[in-house]
């Protein structure tokens, strides 16, 4: 390629002939015209550069202009002679030069300088200036809006303050930035010496061969190898953690193994469970309808026939029996067939109230007509009046219709179906009554549901005080030696105890007879079977 530059426009001779190196091939150059249109070469410029081609003047710096030619006679197939050519205050210097190649012309322009459209700074863009303010690009004052600025239009440097713009290519500042980046792009860093580069491999080369002779050597760089070190040792903690988080993952996909047989357990137990329940469902329908149906039997068959019986009994007994016989077996009778008629139509079908009372106490019955309510006055020097209650969750009443049975001085005493302490709601309204009515519970210390840690069985009192007493229907039990220690027996003592007192006689297949049953406690019978 031949580089051809063509001051003042006058044509310039190129060089006789060139070659390729390793062609044999020759082309002759004619002699090119400083218009391009002569010559018949088709020039590219750059459109982007165009205008600032323009700006620039014949007064710019020096600039220093390469041109390369080829030539067959003084070069060798992979030599290049550069000739550097210093062109000071050449009217050239800071216009487009045309290069040509072949038959095309190329244009070239000079180097621009990066200058900042915020600050007018050299070698920034405005995304990377850090100033806050906008300067002006014309009287290059500091301003916050640029809209509401009013320029004085004298046209000032940014730089070196002369009358001219930031971006002329005239400003000294420019000119010798230009010139230090020129300096620096045509001056590289050199390459290293054949000397020092032999010197290396063969360290590089000895060390290879002997590994241990690096450690003889001391640190060329102290800093580098403490990085290293301190590198190393974080790598061996990752290791470590890595190590550790692989344990407990093992440790966790073991727990879920354990986990999905356990709920495949779980599940199997949970079907069969269901199977059960649903089995049991079924079962309470079929007996319960039948329970139902020996219901309707007693009530439409065996009571009616069983009445009539009695009526028929009665009437027969008459004349035979004694008329005191009569009378007392006519009212029980009566009394028998009342109860059975309540007892089909109350609220509780499955029992009542009842009172026991000794023959010598005198009292008397009060008519009631709350069912499951029972109420006696004792008969004396004061007044004593008892209610008995059994008050389901299906009662028909309320405890405002116990009022009128109240007297001066009343217990009530039985089965509310309240824990004054858990039922929040129906406490509070039993307790709200028996306030108004001044009642006072007297409650045990125990449970006395039976199928739950409630205490439900209580009395309420006005006008006397009561204390609960425990009542057994049976003689106190008394223990002997109660006061000596028992001491630890083994099960193999114990069965040497049982089979040395045992008797010979009377020994069924297992060698168990009867007489042993009165040394063991019913709990430790299941011993003799082992």
């Amino acid at each position: 390629m031949d580089a051809n530059i063509f001051p003042n426009r006058q044509p310039v001779q190129s060089p006789v002939s060139t070659s390729r190196a390793g062609s044999s091939a020759s082309s002759a150059r004619r002699t090119l015209s400083s218009n391009e249109d002569e010559d018949g070469f088709t020039t590219v410029k750059s459109k982007k550069k165009k205008n600032r081609n323009e700006s620039f003047d014949q007064s710019s710096p020096s600039r220093q202009v390469i041109t390369t030619s080829l030539s067959p006679t003084n070069m060798s197939n992979d030599q290049v002679i550069t000739q550097s050519t210093n062109i000071v205050q050449h009217p050239l210097a800071m216009q487009p030069v045309p290069v040509t190649n072949e038959s095309t012309r190329y244009a070239l322009t000079p180097f621009q300088v990066l200058v900042c459209s915020k600050c007018s700074g050299i070698g920034h863009f405005r995304n990377q200036c850090t100033q806050i303010q906008t300067t002006c690009k014309i009287c290059c004052d500091l301003i916050d809006n640029p809209n509401q600025h009013t320029c004085s239009n004298i046209i000032k440097c940014a730089h070196c303050g002369n009358n001219h713009k930031s971006t002329s290519s005239t400003c000294p500042v420019i000119k010798a930035y230009r010139a230090d980046l020129t300096r620096k792009i045509l001056h590289p860093v050199p390459a290293p010496s054949d000397s020092s580069l032999i010197n290396s491999n063969t360290n590089f080369i000895s060390i290879l061969r002997n590994p241990h002779q690096q450690a003889s050597q001391p640190p060329t760089n102290n800093i580098m190898m403490e990085k290293l070190d301190d590198l190393i040792h974080k790598l061996s903690d990752v290791k470590d953690h890595l190590s550790s988080l692989s344990l407990k993952y093992e440790k966790f996909e073991q727990f879920m193994i354990e986990k999905n047989q356990s709920d495949q357990t779980l599940k199997l137990n949970l079907n069969s469970l269901s199977q059960t329940t649903n089995d049991l469902k079924h079962d309470v329908i079929y007996y319960r309808s039948k329970i139902d149906r020996q219901e309707k039997i007693i009530s439409k068959l065996m009571v009616p026939m069983f009445t009539d019986l009695f009526q028929v009994f009665i009437s027969q007994m008459s004349d035979v029996l004694d008329v005191t016989i009569y009378t007392n077996l006519k009212q029980k009778l009566e009394h028998y067939l009342i109860q059975m008629q309540k007892a089909r139509e109350g609220e509780n079908r499955n029992g009542g109230v009842l009172i026991l009372v000794r023959a010598e106490y005198p009292v008397k019955r009060v008519v009631c007509d709350l069912p499951n309510v029972c109420v006696l006055d004792f008969v004396g020097e004061d007044e004593l009046r008892i209610c008995g209650v059994y008050a389901p969750d299906s009662k028909s009443w309320k405890w405002d219709n116990l009022t009128i049975y109240l007297a001066k001085k009343t217990v009530i005493f039985g089965d509310f179906n309240v824990d004054l302490n858990q039922d929040s709601t129906k406490a509070e309204s039993l307790l709200s009554w028996a306030d108004n009515q001044f009642l006072a519970p007297f409650t045990p210390d125990a449970p006395t549901s039976m199928r739950s840690n409630r205490v439900i069985d209580y009395a309420l009192a006005c006008g006397i005080s009561i204390d609960i007493q425990n009542f057994n229907d049976f003689p106190p039990i008394s223990i002997e030696h109660s006061d000596e220690p028992i001491p630890d027996v083994t099960i193999d003592e114990l069965l040497s105890t049982v089979h040395t007192s045992r008797k010979k006689k009377s020994l069924d297949a297992h060698g168990i007879s009867n007489f042993m049953f009165k040394f063991l406690d019913s709990n430790h019978w299941s011993f003799l079977w082992k």
